[in-house]
């Protein structure tokens, strides 16, 4: 998915559920929750500094769903700390970075390895028009489907939303 994917998608439903209930979810939970959504693909930007340092070109990875970051059981134990503490930060991360991996099952190239290192099949949905296309190939496919319309749709709500609540 795309990053407006991902930091759209929870955002508004996080807040649409806070706003039917009534609440306002603080600046910093939301904060929190933006930077997480997005944590797993932290593995783009150690890439690119690999790439840069070894051959001064960047190339997009062809799958960086491949790498540790894409694996749901390195955050388990963040789950964990989540369950034990009950505090809203821990919770918050552990929420975020799942609902990425669990929107990278979704129209991304191969999915992700959910049972790695148990298991190396991949599991997907959805992405038959997307399915190997590595790097700029898959960005070009799934901006041909319906989803990415939805995804600015959704990006557009959570912009509006947090310029209303939070800056002005």
């Amino acid at each position: 998915m795309h990053f407006l994917s991902h930091i759209s998608y929870l955002y508004v439903l996080v807040n649409f559920f806070a706003l039917i209930i009534g609440k306002t979810i603080p600046l910093e939970y939301n904060l929190t929750l933006l930077l997480f959504s997005v944590f797993p693909d932290f593995d783009y930007i150690v890439d690119f500094f690999y790439q840069k340092l070894k051959r001064k070109k960047y190339k997009v990875p062809d799958n960086h769903h491949s790498y540790a970051s894409h694996w749901p059981i390195v955050y388990v134990p963040l789950i964990i700390i989540a369950l034990i503490t009950l505090d809203p930060f821990f919770i918050i991360v552990a929420v975020a970075i799942y609902f990425h991996l669990f929107m990278d099952l979704f129209f991304c190239n191969e999915g992700i390895m959910l049972l790695y290192p148990f298991s190396k099949k991949w599991f997907n949905f959805f992405s038959k028009k997307t399915a190997k296309k590595p790097g700029l190939d898959w960005n070009k496919a799934y901006s041909n489907l319906w989803i990415f319309k939805v995804d600015k749709i959704a990006f557009v709500i959570f912009a509006i939303h947090f310029i209303v609540v939070y800056l002005i």
